[in-house]
C-alpha cells in the first residue's frame, strides 16, 4: 500500500478537488476530483451566487456496522462514522443524455474519498483505470446479462453515461474492495476542466513530460500557466506523451490538482462566492446522487478536516492483447480496506 503525502488538500467547488505533490512510501499526501447532479443550464449561471436547482438525493445505502472481520489475527469492526464517495473523471466531453446503453464513456480517473467524521479527517484511495476486476455486463436494453473480468475504466462504458454508468462503476469498485458498500458517487466530464481552469485565472505547472507529439506549446522543462486549451492535454493525454503509460498521467493529474488548489485559494480570497460560481459554471458536466446543497456543506466541513493523504494499491502492470492491465495485490487491497473502513474491536 502506498500513501502519498505532501501539501494540503481541500474540497473546492463541490468537486472535492484533493491535490497531490510528490510520491513516497508509507506516508505522503495527494488527491483527486468529484462532482454533483446534472441540472438544466441557465444563461446567467456563472454569475449566480447560489447553486443551481438540484434533484432529490437517493436513500442512504444500508451498511452493516456490526460486521466483524479478521485480519492478521486481529478482529476489526466497521467504523460507524465513515462515509465513502466514489469520484470519477469521464473521458467524454460532456453528458449528452441517453445515447444508448453501451455508450457511457470510460472512467479515466477513479478514486474513493473516505471521510472519517469522528476523527475529522479524510483519505483518497486512488484506483488505476487499468485495474482488472469483475464488471457487470449490460446489454443494449440496459439489463445485466452477466459479469466479465476487464479494465475498471470500462465499467462506466456499460450504460448511457448517466447514473446507470456511475452505478455500474460503483458496483465494480465495491466488488474490487471486498464487497464493501460505497455511500455515494460523483462523475465529472472533460469539458468542465477548461472552465474550472480559466475560472481561477489559469494554473501554473512545470512540464515534466515530452508533449511534442500532442501539443508543442507544452515544452518539457518549462514552467507555464495552462490555459483552457492546454489543460485537457496536460491532464488527459497518454499514448502520445512520454512512454504512454497511465502512471505518468496520474502523476500529472496530481501535479495539476495541487497547483489548482493554490490558484483557487488565492482567487477565493478576492472572490468569496467562487464556490457557487464554479459549481454553476460546470454543473451540467456533473453526474451524482448527492444533492448540491449537501456537497456545499460537505466542502465547507472538509476544509477544516485533516488530510491523511492519497493512498494507492500496489500491484503489477502487464500488457495483455495490446492493452495495459493492472493486477492489484489482494493482500494490499485488504490492508487498505481495513485501514480506511475498520477499527480494532474489543469486547465490552
Amino acid at each position: 500500500m502506498l500513501l502519498l503525502k505532501r501539501g494540503l488538500a481541500l474540497c473546492l467547488c463541490l468537486l472535492l478537488c484533493l491535490c497531490v505533490t510528490g510520491c513516497r512510501k508509507k506516508q505522503t499526501e495527494e488527491p483527486l476530483q468529484p462532482a454533483a447532479t446534472p441540472v438544466q443550464s441557465q444563461s446567467n449561471a456563472a454569475e449566480s451566487e447560489e447553486p443551481a436547482e438540484e434533484e432529490p438525493a437517493e436513500a442512504e445505502p444500508e451498511i452493516d456496522y456490526g460486521e466483524l472481520i479478521e485480519y492478521n489475527d486481529v478482529t476489526y469492526k466497521r467504523k460507524e462514522m465513515v462515509k465513502t464517495y466514489l469520484v470519477m473523471g469521464i473521458d467524454d466531453a460532456e453528458y449528452e443524455g441517453d445515447q444508448g446503453n453501451l455508450n457511457g464513456g470510460q472512467a479515466d480517473a477513479i478514486g474513493l474519498l473516505v471521510v472519517d467524521e469522528q476523527a475529522e479527517c479524510y483519505t483518497v484511495l486512488q484506483l488505476d483505470r487499468d485495474t482488472i476486476c469483475e464488471v457487470q455486463v449490460l446489454n443494449a436494453k440496459g439489463k445485466v446479462v452477466g459479469t466479465q473480468e476487464m479494465q475498471l475504466c470500462l465499467a462506466h462504458a456499460f450504460g448511457t453515461g448517466g447514473k446507470d454508468s456511475c452505478e455500474n462503476t460503483k458496483q465494480a469498485v465495491e466488488t474490487l474492495l471486498m464487497g464493501k458498500t460505497i455511500d455515494r458517487y460523483a462523475a465529472l466530464y472533460m469539458n468542465a476542466i477548461p472552465l474550472l481552469n480559466d475560472a481561477v485565472g489559469g494554473v501554473t505547472v512545470t512540464i515534466e513530460d515530452d508533449f511534442s507529439q500532442s501539443d508543442k506549446s507544452l515544452v518539457q522543462g518549462e514552467t507555464i500557466t495552462l490555459n483552457g486549451e492546454q489543460v485537457n492535454t496536460f491532464v488527459q493525454a497518454r499514448m502520445s506523451v512520454g512512454e504512454g503509460d497511465n502512471t505518468s498521467r496520474m502523476r500529472r493529474q496530481r501535479t495539476y490538482l495541487s497547483a489548482y488548489l493554490k490558484s483557487a485559494k488565492a482567487k477565493l480570497k478576492e472572490q468569496p462566492s467562487l464556490v457557487f460560481t464554479l459549481y454553476n459554471t460546470i454543473h451540467k458536466y456533473l453526474i451524482s446522487d448527492v444533492k448540491a446543497s449537501d456537497l456545499i456543506t460537505f466542502a465547507k466541513c472538509l476544509s477544516g478536516y485533516t488530510n491523511n493523504g492519497f493512498m494507492t494499491i500496489e500491484g503489477t502492470h502487464q500488457v495483455v492483447n495490446d492493452h495495459m492491465t493492472f493486477q492489484m495485490d489482494e493482500e494490499d487491497i485488504m490492508g487498505a480496506v481495513v485501514q480506511l473502513l475498520y477499527e480494532e474491536y474489543t469486547e465490552e
